[in-house]
């Protein structure tokens, strides 16, 4: 079995790094540093490293404080480098300069191209907190209040508050467990979805008016370029939640969000509600995800983007 295997190799070696994908998100760094505590209470040497500055957002976790800049990456060689969350080895971004002698992939989207020595992927979990839980499980008989703060952020975000199609019976029967621990899992909850900073509802206000119905009211598209930012400070600012408004339209059943992030290069997002399959849209533009929530980069002009993402979208909802 791979995650006795991977448990097998946390005990037995001592030096680890552990990395997770560009634009963290709840359950790439909630994960990432579960296991980031475990470790530190095993006494091994491991460090967590980010490719992109993690949102202030998740700073209530244990071991927040501890996770580095890709910058100081140091020339050594780890035992083990473990990547959470990422389908891909290029998804790391500036961490891919970590040496390890082994590689650890532990993911659960069906795009993985199962890049590491050792993969431990399985498409059919929500999260890869619940990956994670079932390795921690294997170290130790109980788990501890820190790591199941981490998981239940982990889990909690990727099925959207326990909403999305995602979850499971077995999601539910984790969740339990984190919360018999005794975490604060309702001001989890209350930091995660109900806790915005003002420019961020102000950013939202932009997003909001820029909703354009198409294919007869069946797909919302949303946008924010450079110019519609104005004098808002975004550095800090999440818009992963930004698209579910449109999706949530009555009549909708895909939304699609284009975020422009750099001169000529757009970030994708597509949500579904009930039977088109965004993932595969968002494959044929060299990204991926999961059936209902996807996302790819564009290169080029915004409304090349525009079109092809729409078009793409329009034939989905024939087939």
């Amino acid at each position: 079995m791979t995650a006795a295997k991977i448990a097998e190799i946390l005990k037995e070696k001592s030096n680890f790094a552990i990395t997770f994908h560009v634009m963290p998100d709840g359950d790439s760094v909630g994960s990432s540093l579960a296991l980031y505590n475990v470790l530190k209470r095993l006494n091994k040497n491991v460090d967590v490293f980010s490719s992109d500055k993690v949102p202030d957002v998740f700073s209530y976790l244990p071991g927040y404080d501890s996770i580095k800049d890709c910058s100081l990456i140091g020339k050594n060689a780890y035992d083990a480098l473990i990547i959470i969350d990422s389908g891909d080895y290029e998804r790391i971004g500036k961490c891919a300069d970590i040496k390890a002698n082994i590689t650890v992939n532990i993911d659960h989207h069906a795009t993985n191209d199962l890049y590491a020595d050792i993969n431990f992927v399985d498409m059919n979990s929500a999260a890869a907190g619940e990956l994670i839980y079932q390795i921690i499980k294997l170290m130790e008989p109980e788990i501890q209040k820190d790591e199941a703060a981490c998981l239940y952020t982990a889990i909690l975000t990727d099925t959207g508050g326990f909403r999305y199609s995602n979850t499971t019976p077995l999601t539910h029967l984790i969740a339990g467990k984190l919360i018999s621990t005794g975490i604060a899992f309702s001001g989890i909850h209350d930091i995660i979805y109900r806790n915005f900073e003002y420019d961020s509802i102000k950013l939202l206000g932009k997003v909001l008016e820029s909703i354009e119905l198409h294919y007869r009211g069946r797909i919302a598209f949303m946008k924010l370029l450079k110019s519609d930012i104005g004098n808002i400070d975004i550095s800090n600012i999440s818009t992963t939640d930004f698209i579910n408004y449109g999706r949530d339209i009555k009549s909708v059943e895909c939304a699609a969000f284009i975020k422009e992030t750099g001169a000529g290069e757009f970030k994708v997002s597509l949500r579904s509600k009930n039977y088109v399959d965004v993932k595969s849209v968002c494959e044929k533009f060299g990204g991926g995800g999961h059936i209902r929530a996807a996302g790819c980069t564009i290169k080029g002009n915004f409304e090349n983007a525009k079109k092809s993402i729409l078009d793409e979208l329009a034939k989905a909802l024939k087939e």
